[in-house]
């Protein structure tokens, strides 16, 4: 109903100052209408159950990839696959969504010059939790600012950004990580961050191997 409106004043005036306003309020509540989306997306996935199959994980990888392929030229950053084939156990529909947030998440925090993403996939025996069982490891790996270990240990609660701040500055509304970790839980997964010792972040999600 609010963006109905919005547009409605900005059909109706020709006023280059209102025009002005009128359209930060409607970025603004598309923002809000973001957030709103992603919280209910988040409530789902915590409250829904589901029959684990088989999903090819590098399919869904390279889905992603594609999906971002203008966003990433715009913003500089350059990404490089190592795909070797991994079948995983998992839904979907929330892999394609965890391997969306994971790649838009490295591309809008990656604020280097010339930033780079490295996603590489891999299945291996070990594991820290399923010893004795094969795991498929997903590793998305990004450029960008120097974190501090006790920000990136809270980057999967709501709305905390790199830095562990709540900024506006880029896109996004600080549930891409909380999303990840609630679809890591809902597949029985496991997921690990760690900064990067140049800069940026390295995200690791464990899956049972199909």
């Amino acid at each position: 109903t609010t963006r109905a409106l919005s547009d409605l004043a900005m059909v109706q005036t020709e006023n280059p100052d209102e025009l002005a306003v009128f359209d930060r309020l409607r970025q603004t509540n598309e923002r809000s209408i973001q957030t709103v989306e992603a919280l209910l997306g988040l409530a789902q996935i915590e409250a829904q159950t589901g029959d684990l199959k088989p999903v090819s994980l590098d399919e869904t990888v390279r889905e992603a990839v594609d999906l971002c392929a203008v966003e990433a030229p715009e913003s500089g950053v350059e990404i490089t696959v190592d795909l070797k084939g991994a079948m995983i156990l998992g839904e979907p529909i929330l892999v394609r969504q965890l391997c969306l947030n994971l790649v838009q998440n490295a591309i809008r925090h990656n604020l280097a010059a010339d930033g780079t993403i490295t996603i590489r996939t891999r299945t291996t025996e070990s594991s820290r939790t399923r010893e004795g069982r094969k795991v498929v490891q997903l590793v998305v790996e990004n450029t960008g600012e120097v974190l501090e270990d006790e920000w990136v240990a809270s980057l999967t609660e709501p709305f905390i950004r790199s830095g562990g701040r709540t900024a506006t500055k880029t896109r996004g509304h600080g549930l891409g990580l909380s999303i990840v970790a609630a679809i890591v839980r809902r597949v029985d997964g496991d997921l690990a961050l760690a900064a990067r010792p140049g800069g940026g972040l390295r995200v690791v999600v464990e899956f049972a191997a199909a």
